[in-house]
């Protein structure tokens, strides 16, 4: 009898920790203080889940879209995380970094690792991979980079008013190119490097962008 009454006791204590674990018929839970574990309830039974190396659970994403984001996407601060499993060029399965090939003038490559495999990436014109943060930023807010010799420009002086205050102004320059989409946006002394939207051209007469045809490029 007493065999019995303990099996029964274990089948309600482990029936009360799926529904502790499972407070919902489906869906993602945190698991402890960890930041790549989680619980994915199915039916109401918990299966203890683990994302791949590199990336972190997010509590935002509703089952049953795949809840691991990267760590930009998602931070977490204060957790504990698995092993790394680094391999070739990847110090983890997942992530965003530094391409040995960058310098502080040649800023924009970086390295994307996809399942311990490293593909060499390269950000946009004008911006730079910022290790920081594992994205591409403004160049002039990535520390290892020459901003002004990587753009190859420098904002003139910003202008100054009557009581020799800097004007809170956001002046545009031109950028040689074949056909005129690029210029230089200069807001507080920080150069941007932008283009035209389709169908539109840099005016360098009027400072800003307008009707292609209406724009005569010397470049």
């Amino acid at each position: 009898m007493f065999f019995y009454l303990s099996i029964a006791a274990l089948v309600v204590a482990s029936s009360y920790a799926q529904h502790q674990e499972c407070p919902r018929r489906n869906g993602y839970f945190k698991y402890d203080s960890s930041c790549d574990t989680y619980v994915e309830c199915r039916d109401h039974k918990s299966h203890r889940m683990m994302c791949p190396d590199g990336l972190n659970y997010n509590p935002n994403i509703e089952w049953p879209e795949y809840p691991c984001s990267f760590p930009e996407d998602m931070p977490c601060d204060a957790g504990r995380y698995q092993q790394p499993k680094p391999s070739g060029e990847c110090p983890q399965q997942y992530g965003f970094y530094p391409h040995p090939s960058a310098t502080d003038v040649n800023c924009a490559p970086y390295k994307m690792c996809v399942a311990g495999v490293a593909f060499d990436m390269k950000c946009a014109a004008g911006l730079a991979f910022n290790p920081d943060i594992g994205r591409c930023d403004w160049a002039d807010r990535v520390p290892s980079c020459n901003a002004e010799r990587y753009l190859g420009f420098k904002c003139p002086e910003i202008p100054i008013d009557a009581d020799g205050d800097p004007i809170d102004i956001v002046l545009n320059y031109s950028y040689p190119s074949p056909n005129c989409t690029s210029f230089f946006s200069c807001d507080k002394g920080r150069a941007r490097f932008l283009s035209c939207d389709l169908g539109l051209a840099f005016d360098e007469s009027i400072g800003r962008c307008r009707d292609a045809d209406l724009v005569q490029c010397n470049y």
